[in-house]
């Protein structure tokens, strides 16, 4: 993009523009990092469980479309949908460990969306961080 100015000496400035185009469905934000989780602290408290709760929208530009299956790769997290059944041009999706099935190590898998939706039948959001 570039713009004229009055200046002789600068008579126009570019300005590189950089575009992100989302597709027509799409997860916002499009990874859940759940950074450094202690074990021992989640199973103490189950109070920690609720602030390292990471949340995404599935949305699509225009229409509704329907989820039929959220799962993760990754053992001991719990998903959950809202709405939880029917159409909605978004949906929220809320993932937290689970103290009694987490297990020390690298978190690092996918969250799967399994949606109706022909040209966009599965969103795969990446999953990262570490359980000590």
């Amino acid at each position: 993009m570039s713009l004229a100015t009055n200046n002789p000496k600068l008579s126009q400035v570019i300005v590189p523009v950089h575009l992100f185009v989302k597709p027509d469905l799409y997860a916002n934000p499009g990874v859940a990092d759940f950074g450094r989780v202690s074990a021992d602290e989640l199973r103490k408290n189950p109070a920690v469980r609720e602030l390292l709760t990471q949340t995404f929208l599935v949305k699509k530009r225009e229409g509704s479309f329907a989820i039929k299956q959220v799962r993760s790769t990754i053992e001991g997290l719990d998903v959950r949908i809202d709405p939880k059944e029917g159409k909605s041009s978004t949906f929220r999706i809320d993932v937290a460990p689970t103290p009694e099935r987490l297990k020390a190590g690298k978190l690092d898998g996918f969250i799967v969306v399994l949606t109706d939706d022909k040209k966009f039948p599965e969103i795969k959001v990446p999953v990262s961080g570490m359980v000590f």
